[in-house]
């Protein structure tokens, strides 16, 4: 019945598709998707028959509304991201694009930094950010004003992100079938873990891993229970040519993760609130910074702690380096060439060495191939 019930909204999308293209064959469908908690991933399902494996079948996009972890720095200490969330969304969206609206605390009026890194955040994990711009009239152009940089910086790279793709020295298994048996998905947190210590990770279902793995060097599973027998001859050469797997029951699993990956393929020397994210292109190779020490102050208002003299150091996959450029869309912001070292690498890559002098909300950082 749990099955069953998953499947009407897909059946009840898949109609109403079908009869918006009879009427214009270019309309596009998609819906509400739920996760307003990405701990709800699974239980969901339970609870509210939201299963976006079944109901993205049916849509043209995956929108999902009003998700709760606006990235930022809370009074704690404590720091909220959407990134790792974004991962396990890809994975089950039957490569439908993802697009997400983040929100703090039920509050539709996200301050304007904050604004900006949600943006950077969601495109640098290949997702699109939808933003409610509901901003009274004596606020709306000053708002506007500070978010349209952003907006535009993004645009202005457009064809190059659509172009790269996310590395993945690690592949975390999403048993996403196991939503029938439990309400917390493990790969959840284990997701949350990978991205807070800056790895670079892809989440797959098990008919997709055996097409990642081939570019990884680490495979993170639940545990020995959820790695089905009819892989067994995917991780057999996994394992020949390198590959290690490592059990996320392990108290010690993340460790275990960072030690197989010597050295790891970016290396980030900066405070604990700044992400990194790697995506790769035939002639180039992105990295992606954003700061999460941003604290939401009001409906309208934040405080953004800058992080000074971050260092980058990066493997690229190409023998010889050309201009590393930095941009970003915060106001003051270093736009131009970085200083860099490079070093030649066994695999015939490069090891770049960089150092950025400031980060508020989000930056990208371009290494060109020479």
């Amino acid at each position: 019945f749990l099955r069953f019930r998953c499947t009407t909204a897909r059946d009840f999308l898949l109609e109403m598709r079908m009869a918006a293209q009879l009427i214009r064959p270019d309309a596009l469908v998609t819906a509400n998707n739920s996760l307003n908690q990405p701990d709800a991933l699974f239980a969901q399902c339970h609870l509210f028959a939201y299963n976006i494996f079944e109901m993205s079948q049916a849509e043209d996009l995956v929108v999902i509304e009003d998700m709760g972890t606006q990235p930022r720095r809370l009074a704690d200490g404590t720091t909220l991201e959407g990134g790792p969330t974004y991962a396990q969304l890809h994975a089950v969206a039957h490569g439908k694009p993802v697009v997400a609206c983040t929100i703090a605390e039920t509050d539709y009026h996200t301050p304007p930094a904050l604004v900006r890194l949600a943006m950077t955040e969601a495109a640098a994990h290949n997702t699109g950010y939808l933003l409610w711009p509901t901003w009274p009239g004596d606020q709306r152009a000053r708002m506007a004003a500070a978010v349209r940089p952003c907006a535009d910086w993004l645009r202005g790279h457009a064809d190059r992100l659509s172009v790269s793709q996310p590395r993945h020295d690690v592949v975390l298994l999403l048993p996403f079938e196991n939503w029938v048996n439990t309400k917390e998905c493990r790969a959840t947190f284990l997701a949350r873990e990978l991205r807070k210590r800056n790895l670079q990770f892809e989440v797959a279902q098990e008919q997709a891993v055996g097409s990642v793995l081939g570019g990884a060097r680490v495979l993170v599973v639940e545990n020995a229970e959820t790695v089905p027998s009819r892989m067994k001859d995917t991780l057999r050469m996994f394992a020949h040519r390198g590959g290690t797997l490592i059990l996320g029951d392990k108290s010690d699993w993340a460790d275990r993760v960072r030690a197989a990956l010597t050295p790891p393929s970016v290396v980030l020397e900066a405070p604990e609130t700044v992400r990194v994210v790697v995506r790769d292109a035939h002639i180039e190779t992105l990295v992606f910074l954003y700061n999460l020490n941003i604290e939401r102050l009001s409906s309208f208002e934040d405080r953004v702690t800058p992080a000074e003299n971050l260092r980058v150091t990066v493997t690229v996959p190409f023998a010889a380096v050309g201009a590393v450029t930095a941009s970003s869309p915060d106001p003051g912001a270093l736009n131009g060439t970085l200083p860099h070292t490079a070093e030649p690498t066994p695999e015939g890559g490069q090891r770049v060495s960089l150092t950025l002098p400031r980060l508020d909300t989000g930056a990208l950082l371009v290494i060109a191939r020479q």
